[in-house]
């Protein structure tokens, strides 16, 4: 049994089936002590990956945003980041305006363009210079969720937040970009718009990256090692 979700306390329905399946599997391992300490005894790390044959380079030269994101505006009181999230992508639009595109549901007033998935994502994800991902947790480690691999999926340079040991997967300024506030955001933006050639070997690094360690064929490898099936 596996959930590639994150939440303030343990997943009560994970807790329940943990008698009945071999592993009990999450996305991060900042939560496995919280799942062994509820009784949880078999519960192990299994990240989450992404389709490659959705999310992919298209190489463009030419953009109609600077910067992108894919995002759905929650209650405060729903996720512990929720409305750092939203305020930082409220602040970016005021700032940026139209070169800044938003996507998902809950923002008030114009901030976002509605729903974008799919392929539609990807054209999107192409079309801007930069991409941005943050997540509503950004403070468990190893967590990110399978948003930050379609970002790097796409080939573009990923502007994300930091969480707590990224480094076991990703470089900064190599691979990725990491920010921890509204400022840097502005600040790794700025810089890929002047050098575009960092900013494009920052992108294609990222989707090395993914493409060879991330894609839903990775994590089933991985599974077959941790049954024994390899």
């Amino acid at each position: 049994n596996w959930s590639g979700d994150v939440r303030d306390k343990i997943q009560q329905e994970m807790l329940e089936l943990a008698s009945g399946v071999d592993y009990t599997l999450i996305s991060n391992t900042g939560q496995l002590q919280l799942y062994k300490n509820a009784g949880c005894l078999n519960v192990k790390y299994w990240q989450i990956g992404y389709d490659d044959t959705v999310f992919y380079p298209q190489f463009k030269t030419n953009f109609v945003s600077d910067l992108v994101v894919a995002a759905n505006a929650y209650p405060n009181s729903t996720f512990r980041g929720a409305s750092s999230r939203v305020n930082i992508i409220t602040k970016l639009k005021s700032k940026l305006g139209d070169k800044f595109q938003v996507y998902g549901g809950g923002y008030i007033g114009n901030i976002s363009s509605g729903g974008c998935h799919g392929s539609d994502l990807n054209n999107a994800y192409n079309n801007s210079r930069c991409i941005l991902n943050m997540s509503n947790y950004n403070d468990i480690d190893d967590y990110f969720s399978d948003r930050l691999l379609t970002c790097l999926g796409t080939g573009r340079p990923v502007i994300s937040f930091t969480y707590p040991k990224y480094q076991n997967y990703f470089s900064d300024n190599h691979a990725i970009l990491m920010t921890s506030s509204f400022d840097a955001i502005l600040d790794k933006l700025k810089l890929c718009k002047t050098d575009q050639d960092f900013a494009n070997s920052v992108g294609i690094n990222g989707y090395y990256k993914a493409r060879s360690e991330h894609t839903y064929k990775s994590r089933v490898i991985e599974l077959f090692n941790m049954l024994g099936l390899s």
